[in-house]
């Protein structure tokens, strides 16, 4: 059950994805011909004011096909850069080896044809398919803060000797409310604050029925992040209790709070990935939909707040990944939408196709290497 459950939710993310699509072609008057989830020879299929739509042999990707783009990713002499939206890395490749041929340049110059639009209009309907990755992102936050998270209360389980926590008199069972007037809940909330401070900080805390307000100062000391790098830390000596609690959140402080994890989350995103492009971090971290559906299954059968904060952190990853500017994701179409508006002129074609060569490589490449490290994973003793 687990494992549906999980191939369930995969699907729901292309199906979001191109959706963001869909709608922002739509918008711009560019008549979709085919949404697909899947790609390869169609399975089921049907017919909708002008659209089909179908499920696919191969369920590794998902993609919308739009009118005068279908047959070439970069067309010849007189014809304009196309694009393929296709969430998965083979469906995209199969796009852009496609030939040109009359119908399609015919197609591409028609008035709802992609190519018609104007570069803007291309950007926005490339950027939609990772715009609603971020989206459904931040709803799926919204609904771990409505339903309510599983955390470290913010209270003292032990007290550092010749720290300045000891100094300021905080006690073992004291539960620290706020810092620097900044309500906090949890322990989480506690060591941003304390990270976030500089100089003296004010620290107010609940002793069983009374409350007081103590400064003091942190001290800085060396460690490693999670990243394995030396960087320092703010410390006041006290560490966490061993309790635990369902902190919920009002609707207001639900949309602020996933706001503020939809943020820390792609930026832990963008950081691993120059982390791993700088080799601090080693590519038998990459991980595949193998892992990634294997960990959600797990999830699926145990905790399912867990499981929707990490489909909200895939669905930000498939984002951030689909806007990498590598031909053929999205990231890299745009690139060329961008070239041919700056420059006004079409890339050479010879180099276009060269690249989007080398794009598919790359990310066939790390597909196959993120398959090869989950599967070392899953039946590692």
């Amino acid at each position: 059950m687990g494992l549906l459950i999980a191939l369930v939710i995969l699907a729901f993310f292309i199906v979001f994805h191109e959706l963001g699509h869909f709608i922002v072609a739509r918008a711009c008057g560019v008549q979709v011909e085919v949404f697909s989830l899947g790609f390869g020879k169609k399975i089921l299929s049907f017919e909708f004011k002008g659209t089909r739509y179908a499920i696919s042999a191969i369920p590794l990707g998902g993609y919308v096909q739009l009118k005068g783009q279908q047959e070439a990713f970069i067309e010849s002499k007189d014809s304009h850069i196309s694009s393929s939206h296709n969430s998965s890395v083979l469906s995209n490749a199969a796009s852009a080896q496609a030939a040109p041929n009359t119908q399609a340049d015919t197609q591409a110059h028609s008035h709802d044809s992609f190519l018609a639009k104007s570069p803007l209009q291309r950007i926005a309907i490339l950027l939609a398919g990772s715009g609603f990755n971020f989206l459904l992102g931040f709803l799926l936050y919204v609904c771990v803060c409505l339903y309510g998270v599983v955390s470290v209360p913010s209270i003292v389980g032990e007290v550092v000797d010749s720290m300045s926590a000891q100094a300021a008199g905080i006690l073992p069972g004291d539960r620290i409310l706020s810092v620097n007037g900044v309500q906090i809940r949890t322990w989480e909330e506690l060591a941003k604050a304390v990270q976030d401070c500089t100089g003296v900080i004010s620290l107010y805390l609940q002793r069983g029925d009374s409350h007081t307000e103590i400064t003091l100062t942190p001290k800085l000391i060396e460690s490693h992040n999670i990243f394995g790098e030396s960087t320092t830390y703010n410390v006041i000596g006290i560490t966490a209790s061993q309790q635990t609690q369902i902190v919920r959140y009002t609707r207001l402080e639900a949309l602020t709070k996933a706001w503020e994890k939809t943020i820390e989350s792609s930026k832990l995103i963008l950081q691993s990935l120059q982390k791993l492009i700088s080799g601090v971090v080693s590519v038998q971290h990459i991980s595949s939909v193998v892992g990634i559906t294997h960990m959600m299954a797990s999830y699926a059968q145990s905790d399912i707040v867990a499981l929707l904060a990490l489909s909200a952190l895939i669905s930000i990853n498939l984002g951030i990944f689909n806007l990498l500017p590598i031909p053929p994701l999205d990231g890299g179409h745009i690139l060329f939408t961008l070239y041919e508006s700056l420059t006004h002129k079409k890339p050479n074609e010879r180099i276009a196709n060269a690249i989007v060569i080398i794009g598919v490589a790359l990310l066939l490449g790390l597909m196959s290497l993120g398959v090869y490290n989950d599967i070392n994973r899953i039946i590692a003793p």
